[in-house]
């Protein structure tokens, strides 16, 4: 009876281990990007966000989750940003943050 139970608990136990693994995928990384941010930083009642492009012919999108320290109205930036992947985000925010780490070019508007 043991080695029947331990034949069935031995399997279990491997199966958890292997399904609890919490290392990032390649796709989940922190990753370094680059983006276009707009002259105007928007705030409605209890939200923020820029808006940017992530090419330079894309179309403009609002982007709520970018930490911009240095950032200036009425221009246009060019930025290198680092994408943080969040385990377990609140409901309603984003599962992605972005860092600002280098302007690579600011553009009066």
């Amino acid at each position: 009876m043991k080695k029947l139970f331990l034949w069935f608990l031995l399997p279990i136990t491997g199966l958890l281990f292997f399904c609890c693994n919490d290392n990032k995928t390649d796709n989940e990384q922190d990753q370094e990007v680059y983006i276009y941010v707009g002259p105007e930083h928007h705030t409605n009642h209890e939200l923020s966000w820029f808006d940017v492009k992530w090419t330079d012919d894309g179309q403009w999108e609002k982007l709520y989750s970018l930490i911009f320290t240095d950032y200036e109205p009425g221009y246009f930036y060019f930025i290198k940003a680092r994408k943080e992947f969040i385990d377990n985000p609140p409901m309603d925010s984003s599962s992605i943050l972005l860092h600002h780490i280098e302007t690579l070019s600011k553009v009066k508007e």
